[in-house]
C-alpha cells in the first residue's frame, strides 16, 4: 500500500485551506516576510530560550563531542601502551581522538535532529568507527605506516561500543530532563480536531520524545477554545505567525487539512521562521520497519508493506519476525526514516 500527498493545483496563491475565519491578516507562505516579527514574552524570555532544546542541543552536542574523544583517547592510550615514548603515544592518542570527533560530525552524529531521540547518532558513531578502519588501512597500504592490527581489529570496535554506551547514558540523562521540562521542543500541532486530539495524547504521553505542545492551530479559529487540554493559538492560515510569537521550533500537520502545494510553501515559511515541519500521516498500529519513505516522480511516498495472508495472527507474525535487530537497524543508513520510540 502506498499513500502520497495531493499534489493537485490551488486556483489561486491562498488555497481554500486558509480562507476559514483567522485571527491575524493572512501573509503568503511563499513571501520573504510571511510573518511579522515581533517581541512576546515566548520568544522573549531568556530563562524559556536556556531551557528550549535550540540551547540544551547545543550543549548536548558539546558533551557528545567531549565524550567521543575522551573514549577515544582511552582506547588509544590502552592499543598503544608499551609502544615508543609517552610524547609520541600522547600525540597519536590526540590525533586519533580529533580523528574519530571529525568523523562522527562528518556522519551527522552531532546534528541536534538526530540527538536524544532515534537510532541516528548511534548509527553515526558506528560509520565513523568503520570509516576509520578503512582510513587506517589505506593510509598503512599508501604511504607504508605502521598501523598496529590491534587498534584496528579490537580498538575501533572497542572505541564504537564505549562511545554509544556513552551517549546512551547520555541520552537517559536527556530524557530524566525532559520530564521536567527541560531541553523540549516548543510544538505547534496543525490538523482538524479529531486528529490534533489524537496527537497530543500521544506526545503528552512520551515526553522523552521532547515534542511539548505549546498551542494548537485548527482549520477555522472560531472551532473550539481548547483541544485536549492545549489552548487554540490560531486558524491555519495563522500558524507561521504563532510559531514566531511563540519561538515554536516544530510544526506538526496533521489529517487532511493542508494540501501538498501548500505544504510545500508552509515549508520556505517555516524554514524562514527558523522551524521544522513534520507531517503526521495519521497511520496507526503498524510496526516500524513496515513503512519506508521512497521519493518517486517528485512525490514522497509512503509506503506500508502488506501481509498476503491477511489475517491479525500473521500481521503481528510478520512484524516480529521482519523486525529488523538492534545493531542492524543502527547500521542501516535507510533506517532513520522509520520512526521507532527509541529510549
Amino acid at each position: 500500500m502506498t499513500l502520497t500527498a495531493d499534489r493537485g493545483e490551488v486556483s489561486s496563491e491562498d488555497g481554500a485551506e486558509r480562507r476559514a475565519p483567522a485571527l491575524g491578516p493572512r501573509r503568503s507562505w511563499a513571501s520573504r516576510e510571511p510573518f511579522e516579527r515581533r517581541s512576546t514574552p515566548f520568544n522573549t524570555d531568556e530563562a524559556s530560550r536556556e531551557r528550549a532544546w535550540r540551547a540544551v542541543g547545543l550543549r548536548h552536542a558539546l558533551t557528545a563531542a567531549a565524550l567521543d574523544a575522551g573514549a577515544a583517547l582511552v582506547t588509544a592510550a590502552v592499543v598503544l601502551s608499551g609502544r615508543g615514548d609517552a610524547v609520541s603515544r600522547a600525540a597519536v592518542a590526540g590525533l586519533a581522538a580529533s580523528a574519530f570527533v571529525a568523523l562522527v560530525a562528518a556522519c551527522g552524529g552531532y546534528r541536534r535532529s538526530v540527538l536524544g531521540d532515534g537510532p541516528g547518532e548511534f548509527q553515526a558513531v558506528l560509520r565513523a568507527a568503520g570509516l576509520g578502519a578503512v582510513l587506517s588501512m589505506a593510509v598503512a597500504f599508501a604511504f607504508g605506516v605502521d598501523v598496529p592490527r590491534l587498534a584496528v581489529l579490537a580498538g575501533l570496535p572497542t572505541l564504537a561500543l564505549a562511545a554509544c554506551c556513552a551517549r546512551y547514558a547520555l541520552r537517559r540523562r536527556l530524557h530524566e530532563r525532559r520530564v521536567r521540562g527541560v531541553g523540549m521542543r516548543s510544538t505547534v500541532v496543525l490538523g482538524d480536531q479529531a486528529s490534533v486530539r489524537r496527537v497530543v495524547a500521544d506526545l503528552a504521553a512520551t515526553p522523552h520524545h521532547g515534542f511539548r505542545v505549546d498551542g494548537v492551530c485548527l482549520p477555522a479559529v472560531d472551532e473550539a477554545e481548547l483541544v485536549a487540554g492545549v489552548p487554540v493559538v490560531g486558524a491555519v492560515a495563522d500558524v507561521v505567525q504563532v510559531v514566531a510569537d511563540l519561538a515554536g521550533e516544530v510544526v506538526i500537520v496533521t489529517g487532511n487539512v493542508l494540501s501538498g502545494e501548500a505544504l510545500r510553501r508552509l515549508s520556505w515559511a517555516l524554514g524562514r521562521a527558523g522551524a521544522d515541519l513534520v507531517v503526521a500521516p495519521g497511520i496507526v498500529e503498524v510496526a516500524g520497519p513496515r513503512l519506508s519513505v521512497r521519493p518517486t516522480a517528485g512525490l514522497s511516498l509512503l509506503e506500508v508493506e502488506v501481509d498476503p495472508r491477511g489475517d491479525a495472527w500473521s500481521r503481528r507474525a510478520s512484524s516480529t519476525s521482519r523486525s529488523p535487530p538492534c545493531w542492524a537497524s543502527w547500521c542501516s543508513p535507510w533506517s532513520s526514516s522509520r520512526r521507532r520510540p527509541w529510549r
